[in-house]
């Protein structure tokens, strides 16, 4: 059975990619592959420290294909259960056998070439060690306390306006039965990285996760990069020319014009939903708990 959920931009799909209402576009099956291509860069910098400005430059660049949180949520939601089932490796597993290795991380990464932001940065330590030939890059802003004002101001603040936090939609706490996956791994990033507390423990997670990648990282295989310092430290330590058509270092996401798309995006999801009406909701919520009963365990 078809269980309905709802794609990154808040676009009703089922869980296997199919037509559902109101869909925009398809959302792709793949749930990752045997390595395609070389792993090549490992941007293991946290959120906020200029990870999509990253993510465009690095395809300025000629990379074909890099990870990043954005692309959980617009082109494979799916990936969610396999980062999931990482979160509880890393974080509630006491058995050794759990650790992840190349191979499992090659299930959902194998495609790319290149990661940047979470989930990814969650695991440093892990791709490290998984991917030696990778060069290992790590964003920084230009302290601890401008990075924890930085979120505060945008991802935290999105995270706790969002109806997804609270799993309610107007006024129905059905929504988290329609996304559990993704919403689940909003709820262990805060939780496990930061421990339980991203506005208690932030400013110390940033500073400790800064001390142990450049601990466990060479010298020559790492470059600590503030966005700030354009093209010419990333492309010296890449090894590569800059194109002659590229222009100026990317700009993405910044201040409040994340905010201003989290709020924009949460009124297009309740938009849709008052068009698609409450029948559909109390159809779809039916339908999720037919599929958690009868499900193919």
């Amino acid at each position: 059975m078809a269980v309905a959920s709802l794609s990154g931009d808040g676009i009703l799909v089922d869980e296997k990619g199919g037509n559902a209402h109101c869909i925009d576009h398809e959302i792709p099956t793949h749930h990752g592959s045997a390595r395609t291509r070389p792993m090549r860069v490992l941007n293991l910098g946290l959120f906020r420290t200029g990870t999509s400005s990253f993510r465009e430059a690095l395809s300025i660049l000629g990379f074909q294909n890099i990870y990043h949180m954005s692309y959980v949520f617009t082109e494979r939601p799916q990936d969610s259960e396999l980062w999931l089932k990482a979160f509880d490796a890393k974080y509630r597993s006491k058995r050794p056998e759990t650790r992840l290795t190349r191979e499992d991380w090659d299930s959902v990464l194998g495609d790319c070439d290149a990661v940047s932001d979470f989930p990814c940065a969650a695991f440093s330590e892990e791709l490290i060690e998984a991917y030696p030939e990778a060069k290992v890059i790590l964003t920084v802003r230009d302290s601890p306390e401008v990075w924890y004002e930085s979120v505060m101001n945008t991802v935290w603040y999105a995270h706790s306006m969002s109806p997804f936090a609270s799993g309610k939609l107007l006024g129905h706490p059905l929504l988290e039965s329609w996304l559990p996956k993704l919403f689940r791994m909003g709820k262990r990033m805060f939780g496990d990285v930061f421990d339980g507390s991203f506005p208690a423990n932030g400013i110390d997670v940033y500073r400790s996760h800064s001390e142990i990648i450049q601990r466990l990282v060479d010298e020559d295989r790492l470059l600590v990069f503030n966005v700030k310092e354009g093209w010419t430290p990333l492309c010296n330590f890449l090894g590569l020319e800059l194109p002659k058509d590229a222009g100026p270092f990317p700009r993405v996401n910044e201040g409040q014009a994340v905010v201003d798309k989290v709020l924009a995006k949460q009124n297009a999801l309740r938009g849709s939903m008052r068009r698609i009406g409450y029948s559909l909701l109390a159809s779809v919520a039916v339908s999720a708990v037919l599929y958690t009963v009868y499900r193919p365990l």
